[in-house]
């Protein structure tokens, strides 16, 4: 928990398994009590002590995270990776129908606790997944056979878990460049603008009252924090009103009328994600194309 705690917000889980367990399971629930309350102190060893709380009821009751941050809406059945959740969900319930194997009063809270937050919010899924795993394969179990092997190889058990353990490493960025010629590139160039963010460096004026793409503004806080957007990627940073009207500017609804109400000087543009925008910007006289790449387009007010 110590490491957690400072590593990553998903803590609570430890707190949502332990107290269901304590209310829903058996077993010594004394100790468990006395578990919990230790892993509870422990929490608070981090940089920011009891903030650490605090921040987590900020994250659950933020509007502007529920509403508009992609993370937090309910997952769809779009693309294989989610074709393949939804069947297994499916196929969940007749296989705990017909297993011999039954799952505990505790276990079955836990899978409908966290199925109903894997369908209400697409971060949670992963942490769904794993007790859908776990609860499948008891499931199956019951379904095969297992026979005891009569000889033991622990020299190739360890060769194996050895040549698992540092298959993963030679992914890693820096490695993998120098033997897949075709690998991944390290940074999503349409939502990473390195070429059009060094220009601003050496163009600063245009930094002044600048409106940009939420994920380019993103970059920016990290890459040229001197050059500030109107509003960048964390969603929990401002309120539902501003994400608003950037959704309807974005969608070049009322947009001239926004920057001048706003006093926009400045354009910071995405071609992937505003392409109506670029398109109403080009075609006002009002604006001058300042910069453009393949990723972003940068205006400012024509003089």
């Amino acid at each position: 928990m110590l490491l957690w705690i400072n590593l990553h917000g998903s803590f609570i889980i430890l707190f949502v398994l332990s107290i269901s367990a304590f209310i829903f399971g058996d077993g010594d629930k004394k100790s468990l009590l006395s578990i919990m309350i230790i892993t509870f102190l422990v929490t608070f060893i981090n940089p920011h002590t009891y903030n650490v709380w605090s921040y987590f009821v900020f994250m659950m009751n933020s509007p502007s995270d529920h509403l508009f941050a992609f993370e937090w809406s309910p997952p769809r059945n779009e693309g294989w990776q989610m074709n393949i959740f939804f069947a297994w969900l499916i196929l969940f319930a007749p296989l705990a129908k017909f297993s011999n194997h039954k799952l505990t009063r505790l276990e079955w809270v836990w899978f409908l606790g966290f199925a109903w937050l894997a369908l209400t919010g697409l971060r949670y899924v992963i942490w769904f997944q794993f007790l859908l795993a776990i609860f499948s394969a008891q499931l199956i179990s019951d379904f095969i056979t297992l026979n005891q092997p009569q000889k033991n190889f622990p020299q190739l058990n360890i060769s194996f878990g050895i040549f698992m353990l540092i298959t993963p490493l030679i992914f890693l960025t820096g490695l993998r460049e120098k033997w897949m010629g075709d690998s991944v590139p390290v940074y999503e160039m349409t939502t990473t603008p390195l070429s059009s963010t060094l220009w601003l460096v050496h163009n600063p004026q245009h930094c002044d009252h600048l409106w940009a793409d939420y994920a380019f503004g993103g970059y920016l806080s990290f890459a040229f924090p001197d050059c500030k957007a109107w509003m960048d990627s964390r969603f929990n940073a401002y309120p539902p009103q501003q994400w608003t009207e950037y959704v309807q500017v974005t969608n070049a609804e009322n947009w001239q009328e926004f920057f001048d109400k706003k006093d926009i000087q400045n354009l910071f543009l995405s071609q992937a994600a505003q392409p109506k925008l670029i398109q109403a910007v080009s075609e006002s006289n009002v604006w001058c194309e300042e910069y453009k790449d393949e990723y972003a387009v940068i205006f400012s007010r024509c003089e």
